[in-house]
């Protein structure tokens, strides 16, 4: 299995997160730092894609943080699709879309 450059993995990630919300996905840029993922990408060598579900409001890491269900289940939703899509593209199939 080949791994997928990651131009086309942020794109299929963009089609995806589009598919299940039915709207454009917006980049931020913004937003909490996950230390590991440096560590993935310099020790593994693998492409990396991040994608958050989670709103301003939704205070985390505060006495009333939320996270809105819907966002839940539609996170769940793009990720699994993501995840399905680019095990195609490893095995030379799917279009990365």
């Amino acid at each position: 299995m080949a791994l997928v450059p990651v131009r086309r993995a942020r794109f299929c990630g963009l089609g995806k997160l589009e598919a299940a919300w039915g709207v454009k996905p917006v980049l931020n840029h913004m937003g909490g730092s996950v230390p590991i993922v440096a560590d993935f990408k310099e020790l593994m060598d693998i492409p990396i894609v991040l994608m958050s579900f989670g709103l301003d409001n939704d205070n985390l890491h505060s006495p009333n943080e939320k996270f809105d269900l819907i966002n839940f289940e539609k996170g769940i939703e793009s990720s699994r699709n993501f995840m399905l899509e680019m095990a195609k593209v490893a095995r030379g199939g799917g279009s990365g879309q």
